[in-house]
């Protein structure tokens, strides 16, 4: 069997001998009514409270520049780096975009694997615990998945399959045009 996703520039097709979901999508800006309504509470609050921090960094900080200190607006990303090396923040922090589409991807694996669709109710679903983790368990009013999810991101668009329990795909990136898919 075989399950198709596509955004922007890339298709994703998942191949299994088991029923999967698969999504892909862009990383793109928080929409903001859509996580409201959409997303479970803890969700949506983690996001807030991930906006705010970055609202905070993009309005800058004291940066000690040689010998005195100067006030100098500083990028979210260059901030992000620098508290990383000081072991403020982990390495898979992740910006609001990032958190945003990621919870997007996931909750859209599962619906696509369970044939519930868009129409379920979404805010059942809750993936706030899973953030930081590679392969894990969402959960569904309050109870754990049996569903195990796996995600990557690649060029900019997050990727996630919802899979049967323990099962573990490969990832192979195939890189042409549509007419080198056809031969």
């Amino acid at each position: 069997m075989f399950y198709l996703s596509h955004s922007g520039k890339y298709v994703l097709c998942a191949v299994s001998e088991m029923e999967i979901g698969c999504d892909i999508e862009k990383i793109k800006e928080v929409k903001w009514k859509f996580a409201k309504r959409f997303f479970s509470e803890k969700e949506y609050d983690f996001l807030v409270r991930l906006g705010r921090q970055e609202k905070l960094m993009k309005q800058g900080e004291t940066v000690k520049s040689g010998k005195t200190d100067k006030k100098e607006k500083v990028g979210k990303q260059q901030n992000i780096n620098r508290q990383k090396e000081k072991g403020e923040i982990k390495e898979n922090a992740y910006t609001v975009e990032e958190a945003f589409t990621r919870f997007w991807v996931l909750r859209e694996s599962y619906v696509k694997k369970t044939g519930e669709g868009l129409g379920a109710a979404l805010t059942g679903l809750d993936f706030s615990d899973i953030l930081g983790q590679k392969n894990s368990k969402g959960k569904k009013n309050g109870e754990f998945l049996e569903e195990t999810f796996f995600e990557m991101e690649y060029d900019g668009y997050r990727i996630a399959i919802c899979g049967e329990k323990d099962s573990k795909p490969e990832f192979v990136v195939y890189r042409g045009t549509i007419d080198n898919c056809f031969l």
